[in-house]
């Protein structure tokens, strides 16, 4: 369909002849070539470039460069110039790229100064001002803006008689303020209306100087408001389009002094910019009427708007009904062609229900699958053609049944590998199979594999188990197999450890063991002679027991244990802590009358010489070596005195009670009138019983017998006489005993009794 162009006279044109055609074509050619109307516009202008100079610029050349602070203008005195070194000027450029000099109508100059003090030469109460300078057009183009430039040349234009603009601006304030000064007005009369004539005309940008007349000004920020004239653009008017389904691009007259143009719908709704004389728009529907307007814009505004311009679309014929055929069956799919349909964009699918299945984008032939059917079930489809314009009559209905799905076989499960805690199945593969499910016998699930062989794991050890499989693919299982009735291996036992080895001090004692096949660690148990104890478990096949008494019995068992179960604890082995520290090296108690508690430890000998232990007194003397009680020594009734063949700990010995060697005890009688005459213990060494020999049972009725150890711990006591002298030492361990026999006043007697199991 073609554009609709609508003018105010088109009525009265079309009930015209020719005359009225020419006459509007003459309107027409008058509107292309109209001007647009005058205009003004103010603008700020920021300086674009900033140059200072420290040397007289009027008698000398002087190189300005660019300043990045704010400028400071200065003399060296208050009153009038003088032009010396000291003298610094400062010059501002100001670009406008939209406009050129000739179309000035106005500037404005606004200033932020303050006064500064010269040092050394305050000024007070006088105020500080500068002059001002529009350089003439030669002086401004002759001297470059560059960061190093000579600009003798600009002042020297300005001294030459032929200044614009040169009347002071000052301030008497040391805080900024603001000072407006008109620098040109086209209306006024005399030099503000002069000073365009010394700008370049057709240039986009002026410059203005600053020198000091009296005292310091310090600039802290420059502007200048500018008022041009210039004309709007002419009105432009769209003149032709080419449209599409779904497109407009509109074409349009040029307009003079436009810059772009923007272009809206008729309500006015904007739809972009432009600097090109055509615009496109595009989403739009087929068939369809919109109206379009544009204007021109430039920078000092816009024109006014063209005629309203209506358009239609083009209109989108209905696709012709495709075709759809089978080209392949499979058991949960079908492949279809889908023959191409005239003016069509796209295709939809729908089951002869009604059920839209899928939707391609396609403008030909093409083909496509369904999936995710079920195996052996008929499917009926059918198929129409869209676009933007509508859609077909659907094509005819379609039948088709997908493929019988095969069942898999029943896998033959034939065997099994056994563990401890897990049984590996395995069986022959199926055909038609995927994967594989396993049950136990009795119907629970275990799990699903794809391979020939399955790991049942978390079983108990030597268990019986039933297991069973079945086949499956994507549609349908097989038979359960036969049932395999298998178990799991016997859990094995760590055997039990042996203590090998042991160490000890005063308070520790570590033990040492074998290490232990299938043992995963080990559990030490440590009993005290009094019965209490603790158990710790350990990893490494030794243990350190610490905060141990001295001269102690501890008794050690080692058990390890397995994955599955634990061993026996190892045979108990009893093991001393180390001797107390010696008191002595040697000791002699000759003359010494024994009154109270004494405890003697003595590394290598104990000699006993007239001396007495009194009632009440308690000794307890021990020697590593050997004990000799000379004929003069007394102990008398009520004392407890004690002599022990007894290792201690010296720096100059080790240790380890394996190192140390007990000599033979010599006995000498004290006591002429003793019951003892020669006192032996026999057999000794000695296994479960030994008998007390040498005793004059005719001076006594009873003895009392008592055994200690080697720690000086009493292990048991007996009353004997003439008809039973026979002491019972089943219990007693290994080792080596000191057997004491009191007479009737309770007199001692010691003897060595060696323990052998």
């Amino acid at each position: 369909m073609k554009a609709k162009i609508i003018r105010i006279n088109n009525l009265f044109m079309q009930n015209m002849g020719s005359k009225v055609k020419y006459s509007c074509f003459l309107l027409m050619f008058v509107s292309l070539f109209t001007f647009g109307q005058t205009a003004t516009k103010t603008v700020t202008l920021n300086y674009t470039q900033r140059q200072g100079a420290t040397l007289d610029c009027f008698f000398n050349p002087c190189r300005h460069s660019l300043s990045q602070a704010d400028e400071t203008l200065f003399d060296d005195a208050a009153g009038a110039p003088v032009r010396s070194p000291k003298y610094k000027n400062a010059r501002y450029r100001f670009d406008h790229p939209d406009f050129k000099n000739k179309d000035i109508t106005k500037i404005v100059l606004e200033l932020r100064i303050s006064k500064t003090n010269i040092p050394g030469n305050t000024i007070n109460n006088v105020q500080s001002g500068f002059g001002i300078s529009v350089p003439l057009a030669a002086c401004n183009t002759s001297v470059p803006w560059t960061p190093r430039a000579d600009a003798k040349a600009l002042y020297l234009c300005n001294n030459s008689g032929n200044p614009i603009h040169e009347n002071g601006v000052g301030t008497n304030s040391s805080s900024p303020e603001t000072v407006s000064l008109i620098l040109y007005d086209k209306g006024a009369s005399g030099f503000p209306s002069e000073t365009l004539q010394h700008f370049n005309q057709e240039g986009n940008s002026f410059t203005l100087a600053f020198f000091p007349l009296r005292g310091w000004v310090k600039i802290h920020q420059i502007k200048t408001k500018v008022t041009y004239e210039g004309e709007l653009p002419a009105v432009p008017e769209i003149t032709s389009h080419t449209s599409t389904t779904n497109s407009v691009r509109l074409n349009w007259s040029n307009s003079i002094g436009a810059t772009s143009y923007e272009v809206f719908t008729c309500t006015g709704t904007k739809l972009g910019t432009t600097s090109s004389t055509s615009y496109t728009i595009t989403e739009l529907a087929s068939g369809t009427n919109y109206c379009y307007k544009v204007r021109a814009l430039n920078s000092l505004g816009a024109s006014g708007f063209s005629s309203d311009f209506e358009v239609e679309t083009e209109v989108v014929p209905t696709p012709s009904t495709p075709t759809l055929s089978v080209n392949a069956i499979g058991i949960d799919w079908v492949g279809f062609t889908m023959g191409q349909s005239t003016n069509a964009t796209k295709y939809q699918v729908y089951d002869c229900n009604g059920n839209e299945i899928a939707e391609y984008e396609s403008s030909g032939n093409f083909t496509f699958q369904i999936t995710e059917l079920a195996p052996d079930t008929n499917y009926c489809y059918k198929a129409r053609a869209a676009n933007n314009g509508g859609v077909s009559s659907f094509s005819e209905d379609l039948s088709v049944r997908t493929e019988v799905a095969p069942i898999p076989t029943v896998p033959d499960l034939y065997g099994s590998q056994r563990q401890v805690d897990y049984i590996r199945i395995f069986f022959n593969p199926s055909d038609n199979a995927t994967e594989y499910e396993v049950f136990g016998c009795e119907g629970n699930f275990i799990g699903t594999t794809t391979s020939t062989s399955y790991k049942i794991t978390g079983l108990d050890p030597d268990t019986r188990y039933c297991f069973k499989v079945r086949a499956k693919n994507k549609y349908l299982v097989s038979d359960f197999s036969q049932n395999l009735m298998t178990s799991t291996q016997e859990a094995p036992v760590p055997e039990t450890p042996i203590i090998t080895n042991h160490s000890t001090s005063q308070t520790q004692i570590s033990i040492y063991w074998n290490e232990v096949a299938d043992a995963t660690g080990y559990k030490v148990r440590m009993r005290r002679s009094d019965g209490t104890g603790i158990t710790s478990p350990v990893s490494n096949t030794f243990h350190t027991v610490r905060f141990l008494e001295p001269e102690t019995k501890y008794t050690f068992w080692v058990q390890a244990i397995g994955q599955y179960g634990e061993s026996n604890y190892s045979a108990a082995k009893i093991i001393y802590t180390s001797p107390k520290d010696c008191t002595h090296d040697s000791l002699l108690l000759q003359n010494v009358t024994e009154t109270s508690v004494k405890e003697y430890r003595v590394n290598n000998n104990i000699e006993v010489v007239g001396s007495t232990f009194k009632a009440g007194s308690n000794t307890n003397a021990r020697a590593r070596r050997q004990i000799i009680i000379r004929t003069g020594t007394r102990v008398e009734e009520g004392s407890r005195t004690v002599f022990t063949i007894k290792p201690c700990t010296s720096n100059r010995q080790t240790n380890s009670k394996s190192d140390t060697t007990i000599a033979d005890i010599k006995e000498e009688l004290i006591e002429s009138d003793s019951f003892i005459g020669h006192m032996d213990l026999y057999p000794n060494p000695s296994k479960n019983e030994f008998t007390v020999i040498g005793i004059d049972w005719g001076k006594v009725k009873n003895s009392q017998v008592r055994i200690y150890n080697m720690m000086g711990a009493l292990q048991m006591q007996k009353t004997i006489h003439k008809a039973s002298n026979s002491v019972n030492i089943e219990h007693l361990s290994e080792g080596i005993y000191i057997v004491y026999i009191s007479d009737a006043k309770g007199k001692n007697y010691s003897k060595k009794l060696v323990v052998r199991k």
